[in-house]
């Protein structure tokens, strides 16, 4: 013998006075949001990268990375 399992999906039991309550619900939902911080300074100074990208090749062997 087999039972049948009825698993409900997420439109299950959604009708339109259903979704018409859902609307306005979402409508008297008040929020409040803060003011959006200003960006933060950094206190580092530019990096100086080399031209060619030998010192970084010649740094990556520190990693067990050989060229």
């Amino acid at each position: 013998m087999t039972t049948s399992i009825y698993l409900p999906g997420p439109l299950d039991g959604l009708d339109e006075g259903s979704l018409a309550e859902l609307a306005q619900d979402s409508r008297d939902i008040e929020l409040h949001v803060a003011a959006p911080r200003p960006w933060i300074t950094s206190s580092f100074g530019l990096i100086d990268v080399p031209d060619d990208a030998s010192a970084l090749i010649d740094g990556l062997a520190a990693y067990g990375v050989t060229a």
